[in-house]
């Protein structure tokens, strides 16, 4: 449902003279039920009524507006023609106003400037009280030249108008000369250009004067300051300090230290005492990881204990399972999760079974960066010591990654490494030892 927030109706006329042009112009804003502003073309059927009821009509036009921010302008006459003798024969007229397929809106009363329609049909508008223009001209003892007139208020060319304005004022790009300034300070009139006659400069104390430019004398400042300040390089002597505390006023050369329970103290040396410290162990192992991108690359992709190796890695991921009890591997796999995201599942649901009582050691060969994150697998490796921020980081191409860790210890609690800044890095490849000592790891 759209409305008419507001309506003008008015008649262009040329003179009363002509015959007065049979269009009516209406301007109005057109706006939508809820008050947004109408935009673009819309159909809009006008009538023209007798009475203020709407049930008479005169005349009825439909046609399409163009409507910008709501403002519209139609020529009422301009497609189906007006009869001026209607604003002749009716004291008062009214419009009505339909837009689109809505009701039309309740007419309003055109107002009196529309009558001037009927200026044509004037029966004395030829002569003021029977005389003529050309009867009262006549009368009139006066000469009035109106191009004359006219020339004194407007002009007919920019040339004209420019011409006028040269004479008063400088134009936009004018610059100045010194020379045609007005009231200048005498001691400046000659630019201030260091003659005899301007005013002249001295370097005072701290600064000196080298043609135009002075500077700080480094050594009268100083000279200056020194009775204040000391220079930056200024180190005072032990023996200059006050208010030192009197256990040390003499270079604390005497104070003594005694070695406690479980120490032993041998010419200033402080050590535990062997005979007070006992160490309960029941195994060490040497846990040797490497992993590796291209197989060109120099160095191994084995997992070694004490020098033997237990597991050489195929394509993608190993892993070794070792009990924390006595060091013993558990079993040791291969998975090409490169070749399969279904092998990332088998390695999660084999980890899975793994607890805090197995030591886990991972690692890869030729291509470890394809499908490592399906699966479930960063979560099972996240619960045996990897952390987040290596596992889901940026893998390239034929990268190398390694992980020693314990099940159920929890994300980051492990030792891993990775290696491969560009795709196929010729340079990614992991050496890494862990110490296994009764079942905790130690880098």
């Amino acid at each position: 449902m759209n409305r008419l927030l507001a309506a003008l109706a008015a008649l262009a006329l040329s003179s009363a003279a002509l015959a007065a042009p049979p269009a009516l112009p209406v301007t109005g804003i057109l706006a939508d039920a809820s008050g947004t502003l109408v935009e673009g073309e819309i159909d809009v059927t006008f009538t023209l009524y007798d009475d203020p009821t709407g049930t008479n009509t005169l005349w009825t036009s439909s046609r399409t507006v163009t409507a910008t921010g709501g403002h519209f302008t139609a020529y009422l006459g301009s497609e189906e023609p007006l009869d001026l003798a209607w604003f002749r024969d009716n004291p008062k007229m009214y419009l009505g106003v339909q837009v689109g397929t809505d009701p039309e809106m309740a007419p309003f009363e055109l107002a009196t400037s529309a009558y001037a329609a009927y200026a044509e049909y004037a029966g004395d508008a030829g002569t003021l009280e029977g005389s003529t223009l050309s009867d009262i001209t006549e009368q009139i003892p006066l000469t009035f030249d109106i191009e004359t007139a006219a020339q004194n208020v407007c002009f007919d060319t920019v040339d004209e108008l420019r011409a006028e304005l040269d004479g008063i004022y400088e134009g936009a790009g004018t610059a100045t000369s010194w020379n045609d300034l007005l009231d200048v300070p005498a001691d400046l009139l000659d630019g201030d250009d260091n003659t005899d006659s301007d005013t002249t400069y001295t370097a005072g104390t701290g600064l000196t004067l080298s043609g135009t430019e002075f500077a700080i004398d480094d050594a009268a400042l100083v000279a200056a300051l020194g009775d204040d300040y000391l220079p930056v390089s200024y180190q005072p002597a032990w023996d200059d300090l006050t208010g030192i505390p009197s256990d040390i006023a003499d270079g604390d050369d005497d104070t003594t230290y005694d070695a406690g329970d479980g120490l032993t103290l041998t010419n200033g040396t402080f050590a535990l005492d062997p005979e007070r410290v006992s160490v309960s162990q029941s195994y060490m192992q040497t846990i040797r990881v490497q992993s590796k991108g291209l197989s060109s690359t120099p160095g191994g992709r084995t997992v070694s204990i004490n020098g033997a190796t237990v597991q050489t890695t195929g394509r993608s991921w190993g892993l070794t399972a070792i009990n924390r009890d006595d060091g013993s591997v558990a079993f040791t796999k291969t998975y090409d999760i490169y070749g399969s995201a279904a092998n990332a599942t088998a390695m999660a649901n084999d980890l899975a079974t793994l607890d805090s009582t197995t030591i886990i050691v991972v690692n890869t060969y030729d291509e470890p960066a394809g499908n490592h994150t399906a699966g479930g697998l960063p979560a099972q490796l996240y619960r045996c010591g990897a952390s987040p921020a290596v596992i889901t980081g940026t893998w390239q191409y034929r990268s190398a990654y390694a992980l020693v860790g314990i099940c159920d210890m929890g994300v980051g609690t492990g030792i891993e490494l990775y290696a491969g800044d560009s795709s196929s890095d010729p340079t990614a490849f992991i050496d890494m030892t862990v110490l296994n000592i009764d079942g905790s790891i130690v880098r």
